[in-house]
């Protein structure tokens, strides 16, 4: 028997005896070393870390040449203690893991799809590149028709303010490419006779007129109180009382219409219709007052007037165009009254959108039918010098208005479709009783 097997039954025997008589602190202290050498020594048997016939002894453990073999050992036995648990746990973290990864992947895919394939960015990053893709897009959607390309072989350029630099030559254009597809020639076309213009305006003028005849009272009151509130005519003259307003009963008649194309004072070209106007009616104005003497001491004496002045022929030639506003300055524009905030502002509304300009030709023709009559006993009676002064007066207000170079000019309303302006034709009660049963 060998001496490794002589100490192993020893030390079983040992332990067997002493496990019945030892108490608890001399098994630890001296019988479970023992069990764990021999238990250390079989391992490393087992492995071939040592050979086989090395016995245990008190000091096989402080021997140095088996000490890294003893630690190693130690190590292994550790992690094979420890191995059950991790692989427990291994499984349960990498399910965990990929679990994990796998939703924070499918949140990225979700996000990017969203991102670039719905609401994508449209605009290029280069600013240039999208002004030039903005207006290439706005091109293709708003045309100007289809036949630029025919107009452009006859000669004829269409309007482009993108090819047209001089802004002459712009004006030039948009007057040509007119004439051309309205089959209008300045030269050789017969002047219109405009019947249809003329019932028109008869209506807006009957309409205005019955207006007048329904406000009659007002306006009578509100002219009298304005007369007689003028301080500058209260030093000279007494109350004035208004005797006689004629807003007539005819109308005005246009014809010879012919379109012309004209330069103003820049040089820049436009297209203007020239109308000959005629109208034979009475539109009169009626009033009473006192002349007030004041000298030598103030009001020494008065003296009765009265005057009527009718206008009852007037021909002419109209002149009619479209323009801007900025074309043409103000008369008054260096006036003090226009120089306040309220009237720049005005005319800073005033120089955008389109005007219609109209006004005369210096060759017209008023006539009037002027009464006069100063004195209470002894009369004087039409007084040419009186009916001179009073139609210089008025064709000088006339003239400084409406006469050549001179022009008046009115915005023109918007007249795109607008909800707010839509109307419907009244209809009688029957009617709707009617329309509601349909």
């Amino acid at each position: 028997m060998s001496k490794y097997s002589v100490l192993g039954n020893d030390s079983q025997l040992r332990s067997s005896d002493v496990g019945n008589m030892l108490s608890l602190d001399e098994y630890i202290n001296k019988t479970l070393p023992l069990h764990l050498k021999e238990l250390l020594l079989d391992n490393l048997k087992k492995q071939k870390l040592i050979p086989n016939n090395i016995a245990i002894d008190e000091d096989i453990l402080l021997n140095p040449e088996l000490l890294p073999i003893f630690n190693e050992s130690l190590l292994s036995s550790s992690t094979a203690i420890h191995s059950p648990t991790l692989s427990i746990a291994s499984p349960s973290w990498s399910f965990a893991q990929g679990f994990i990864i796998g939703q924070i992947s499918i949140i990225m895919l979700l996000i990017f799809f969203i991102k670039f394939f719905i609401f994508s960015d449209t605009q290029p990053k280069d600013r240039v590149l999208a002004n030039t893709t903005s207006k290439l897009s706005i091109l293709s959607i708003f045309k100007r028709g289809d036949n630029s390309n025919s107009i452009e072989q006859d000669g004829v350029v269409p309007y482009n303010t993108e090819r047209v630099n001089d802004s002459n030559d712009e004006q030039t254009t948009i007057i040509s490419t007119i004439l051309e597809k309205t089959y209008y020639d300045v030269t050789s076309h017969d002047p219109e006779s405009l019947d249809w213009f003329n019932v028109l305006i008869a209506q807006i003028i009957e309409q205005f007129r019955n207006e007048l005849w329904l406000e009659k009272e007002g306006i009578l009151n509100s002219l009298n109180e304005y007369l007689n509130t003028r301080k500058e005519l209260s030093e000279y003259l007494g109350p004035i009382t208004i005797t006689e307003i004629d807003i007539g009963s005819d109308f005005p008649i246009f014809s010879n219409c012919r379109v012309n194309i004209v330069s103003n004072s820049v040089g820049k070209k436009n297209l203007q219709a020239r109308i000959d106007i005629d109208l034979n009616d009475r539109l009169a104005f009626g009033l009473e007052t006192n002349l007030v003497l004041n000298f030598p001491r103030p009001s020494i004496a008065t003296l009765p007037i009265k005057i009527n002045v009718a206008i009852i022929r007037f021909q002419g030639c109209l002149n009619i165009s479209l323009t801007t506003a900025e074309e043409f300055s103000s008369k008054e524009c260096n006036s003090q009254y226009n120089a306040s905030t309220d009237k720049s502002t005005d005319r800073a509304n005033e120089s955008t959108g389109y005007y219609l300009v109209f006004s005369f030709s210096p060759e017209y023709t008023m006539e009037f039918d002027i009464h006069s009559m100063i004195g209470s006993r002894s009369k004087l009676e039409n007084i040419p010098k009186i009916s001179s002064l009073i139609e210089y007066q008025i064709k000088k207000w006339f003239v400084e208005r409406c006469v050549e170079p001179r022009f008046q000019f009115v915005k023109l309303p918007n007249l795109w479709p607008r909800s707010k302006n839509t109307r419907e034709e009244k209809t009688s009660q029957m009617d709707a009783v009617n329309k509601e049963n349909s």
